[in-house]
């Protein structure tokens, strides 16, 4: 692997600032949870393509 490659994984494993945008039931035992915040954002634009 080159460093590069490393560096994105490593990248995608790290903790990001996120805060709770929506929970939703979906079963009894199941509740979706969507997330939101500009790290999270910015990681997805980084990604994409990529």
């Amino acid at each position: 692997m080159s460093t590069s490659t490393v560096e994105l994984i490593a990248l995608q494993y790290r903790f990001f600032a996120a805060h709770v945008v929506r929970a939703r039931r979906v079963g009894a035992s199941l509740v979706r949870v969507t997330f939101g915040g500009a790290d999270l954002t910015a990681s997805a634009a980084s990604t994409v393509g990529g």
